[in-house]
């Protein structure tokens, strides 16, 4: 049996912070296309390499890594939960142009709010150092993916074919595959403790992932 220390003031504030962002997190799922998973990159793209970290960390670090990934594995779940229940099974290639239209004005917004909720809860979450480098990958990934539906909102608006709707979503799943590749090189970098830390919801790297 695992002996817990006691949670600090710190740690309360974050679980607080993180409860509230997520109450006020829409639900959100992906509103226009997808696409295959690239092979992961050699090195990520920002050229920046994960720290090391002791393979058996103190008591003190182990119970802030189980405190982090508790959080990380609790927003993974919520996240899971609210995306999918915006999806309407209808295949926008099957619509014309005015129905695609609509259906983005539906989903898009939804879908824009559960990014940014997400880019807010992991900004408010301070990660153990070996955890560092795969919380700052993730953060990436849903913000480039909600500055890409933000834009990808506008240029819906203004389309006068439904071949530039084609055309926004490529960009998004351009945006996608990047951040992708960038969180999967983090997972691969990820050291030992961090990985056993998050196994129980799969690693959470689907965060923000459509």
């Amino acid at each position: 049996m695992t002996t817990r220390l006691p949670a600090t003031a710190g740690t309360r504030a974050r679980r607080a912070a993180l409860a509230a962002l997520l109450l006020l997190a829409a639900a959100g799922a992906a509103a226009c296309g997808g696409g295959e998973s690239e092979p992961a990159p050699a090195a990520g793209a920002s050229g920046v390499r994960a720290a090391s970290t002791p393979s058996t960390p103190s008591a003190s670090a182990a119970q802030e890594l189980e405190e982090w990934a508790g959080e990380m594995c609790a927003l993974q779940r919520e996240f899971d939960r609210r995306a999918g229940t915006i999806s309407d099974g209808v295949d926008p290639a099957t619509l014309d142009l005015a129905a695609r239209k609509a259906r983005y004005q539906r989903i898009g917004p939804r879908q824009i709010e559960i990014y940014r909720g997400v880019e807010a809860a992991l900004s408010a979450l301070d990660p153990p150092a070996g955890a560092a480098f795969f919380h700052r990958a993730l953060l990436l990934q849903v913000r480039s993916l909600a500055a890409a539906l933000e834009r990808q909102s506008e240029l819906v608006v203004a389309a006068a074919t439904t071949a530039e709707i084609d055309a926004t979503n490529q960009e998004v799943e351009l945006v996608r595959r990047q951040a992708s590749a960038e969180v999967r090189f983090a997972e691969q970098a990820m050291p030992g403790p961090v990985r056993t830390a998050l196994a129980g919801c799969g690693g959470a790297g689907g965060l923000g992932a459509p």
